[in-house]
């Protein structure tokens, strides 16, 4: 019982939803591996989708900055 505790834990801690988690631990037996390890790499598909969003997001913001830096230094000179 405290091993599932600590699994669930771990999927949480890893950013996993309710219904992944749910999914996951419905995979029981011991052929249902394969299952576990592709809902594992669906989540961490989606993680990585989410990390390249917000890096152009970034990307956007570090564009604006060096657009206000670099106009605001034009005006001084």
């Amino acid at each position: 019982m405290e091993e599932n505790k600590v699994l669930i834990q771990d999927l949480i801690d890893a950013g996993c939803p309710q219904e992944v988690i749910e999914a996951f631990t419905n995979c029981t037996g011991d052929n249902d591996y394969k299952r576990k390890l592709q809902i594992l790499s669906k989540q961490r598909r989606t993680l990585v989708n989410d990390i390249h969003e917000i890096q152009k997001k970034v990307d956007c913001l570090d564009y604006l900055i060096c657009s206000i830096k670099t106009e605001h230094n034009e005006k001084v000179i």
